[in-house]
């Protein structure tokens, strides 16, 4: 841990080579579980419907042609951390002169969006990690299959998720009943789709293989078990195929384990840092010095109000059962 000097400042380095001395004994994704989804929907006001469904992969007969420093904030509140990455631009002119690649109208041409106007489908997985309860939210490309729902019941329901919660010692009964109005509309569409159908669509100049490594720790983190690498020459698509990638994500994770178990080091290291100094801090990557800057910020709250509230009970009511059971004895004339 870092020295107790650190809970009085308001600004922390932390190099990879500090991490080397607390790193866990075993760093192993477990316990996966599918959690919740939702779609993101163009409209006048900010609207998702649940549990939405990925892009159906649905490639076309022939060849196609395409056409078209972080930061990271960080709150406590209880014995749970959220990490939310800073957006810079939550949108991106492109003009004439400029070129993206292919892949934006490569997913319009190779799968079928069952969600009217969706921008994006989003997922929430559970696993457990070096010792470490995670929620990961991340956004998924497609899926096969002719989505039906596949998930099991007890995966798929709010009460699945509420006892989640409850073990990150988040209560599931709401105290505050004046709680804010969210401007958030929400609407009942979709099919639940398990996570063994998802997949992640790479393209990529033909001339420019795509290794696994490359993407292997962002299907990593989110769990996803299928790769579609599409390749082609100037805009035109050789048929691609999905493959399984579970067992080489699996076999990465292995040759993996000290690069993540300094990431287990690393989380533990700010939530550490940030619970000493009150519950909200920013984090910044330094390339010049290949380190994390932390800094110390005002509380800068990530949910509404309502939410925050549930942590809160759960404190509230732990304290409450401590005192009855260890409260002042009296002694008997």
């Amino acid at each position: 841990m870092p020295d107790p000097k650190t809970a009085s400042q308001e600004f922390v380095k932390i190099s990879r080579l500090g991490l080397e001395s607390s790193v866990p004994a075993e760093a192993i994704i477990t316990d996966v579980k599918h959690l919740a989804s939702y779609n993101w929907i163009e409209a006048p006001t900010p609207t998702i419907v649940v549990p939405g469904s990925p892009a159906q992969w649905s490639p076309p007969q022939g060849n196609r042609y395409g056409l078209d420093p972080f930061t990271i904030q960080v709150d406590t509140i209880a014995r749970t951390a959220i990490f939310c990455r800073d957006e810079t631009a939550t949108h991106e002119v492109i003009g004439p002169d400029k070129f993206r690649g292919f892949g934006h109208e490569f997913e319009k041409a190779y799968t079928i969006t069952h969600v009217e106007n969706s921008t994006g489908h989003h997922r929430i997985i559970s696993y457990r990690l070096g010792g470490l309860s995670l929620l990961v939210r991340h956004e998924t490309d497609g899926c096969v299959g002719d989505l039906k729902p596949g998930v099991k019941n007890n995966e798929s329901t709010g009460d699945n998720l509420a006892n989640v919660l409850k073990s990150l010692s988040l209560s599931s009964d709401t105290t505050d009943e004046t709680s804010v109005q969210s401007k958030l509309t929400i609407k009942s569409e979709g099919r639940v789709v398990p996570r063994e159908s998802t997949l992640e669509i790479k393209t990529r100049a033909s001339h420019r293989p795509l290794e696994l490594s490359e993407v292997a720790p962002q299907l990593w983190v989110s769990q996803t078990p299928k790769l579609v690498r599409a390749y082609h020459k100037r805009g035109k698509f050789s048929t691609p195929k999905v493959e399984d990638i579970t067992a080489a994500v699996k076999q990465w994770e292995q040759t993996h384990q000290d690069d993540i178990k300094k990431l287990i080091a690393l989380i533990n290291r700010i939530l550490w840092v940030t619970r000493n100094w009150g519950g909200s801090c920013t984090i910044r990557y330094n390339p010049a010095e290949d380190k994390l800057e932390i800094k110390k910020i005002g509380r800068k709250k990530m949910l509404p109000d309502d939410l925050y509230s549930r942590w809160t009970k759960t404190i509230h009511d732990a304290m409450a059962q401590k005192n009855s059971k260890h409260g002042p004895n009296f002694a008997q004339a």
